[in-house]
């Protein structure tokens, strides 16, 4: 390798941590909103995308604040789902397609079950962290360019069956919610985004959904 090529990496390198630092500061702006302006704010920031994304919001159910009782979520979901009932799209790749309330149910109600999609995506690519059997989860503000990122918790793949999904799971791939403490750092509310083999967990419902609307960029899809 050149010296060339090794100011390119470092230009590179430098441009993607500036990038990311700018979808932080995006998604720290965004959960600071009220979930009044949050909601319709998060669903604009996810559309901007050269007409890839359609995502609307379903029209919030009046008796939303009784399931969310029901279902033992925390406040923050419970004041998302009194403004609307989750997002839809008619593109299955939309980023964050957020289930209706009523559709939330934990991950034991599915099959398979959350963890055996997560050790069946083991089996085949197998699991890059140093505790084989759990799931390594990172900060959210993890650089994600390393091979092997530093995970700061390490959490038995029989966690996720017992938590909600907050979006359809796709293969190995999938957004859930504890409901209850799973650590003293990993109280109720985290939300764990699944993906890859491992897990990056955020506060709360708002840092995450916010995250997701912060890394949308514009779309280079093209049809066929």
């Amino acid at each position: 390798m050149g010296l060339f090529d090794f100011f390119r990496l470092d230009k590179t390198a430098a441009s993607t941590a500036e990038a990311a630092r700018a979808r932080r500061s995006v998604a720290r702006r965004l959960a600071a909103l009220p979930m009044p302006e949050f909601v319709p704010e998060c669903l604009r920031k996810l559309n901007q995308s050269d007409g890839a994304w359609t995502g609307h919001t379903r029209t919030p159910q009046r008796v939303a604040r009784v399931l969310a009782a029901n279902k033992q979520l925390p406040d923050e979901l419970a004041d998302f789902y009194c403004m609307c009932d989750g997002f839809e799209s008619p593109d299955p790749d939309f980023p964050a397609p957020v289930l209706p309330i009523s559709s939330l149910r934990s991950g034991s109600h599915y099959k398979p079950l959350l963890s055996e999609l997560l050790t069946a995506y083991w089996s085949e690519h197998g699991n890059a962290f140093d505790q084989p059997g759990l799931l390594a989860v990172l900060p959210a503000n993890h650089p994600g360019a390393g091979p092997n990122p530093a995970a700061d918790h390490y959490v038995p793949p029989s966690l996720l069956d017992l938590a909600v999904p907050l979006c359809p799971p796709r293969s190995a791939n999938f957004v859930v919610l504890l409901i209850a403490d799973a650590s003293p750092t990993l109280p109720r509310g985290t939300v764990l985004e699944i993906e890859g083999g491992s897990a990056t967990h955020y506060p709360g419902f708002k840092a995450w959904l916010a995250s997701r609307a912060s890394r949308v960029v514009r779309s280079t899809k093209t049809s066929t």
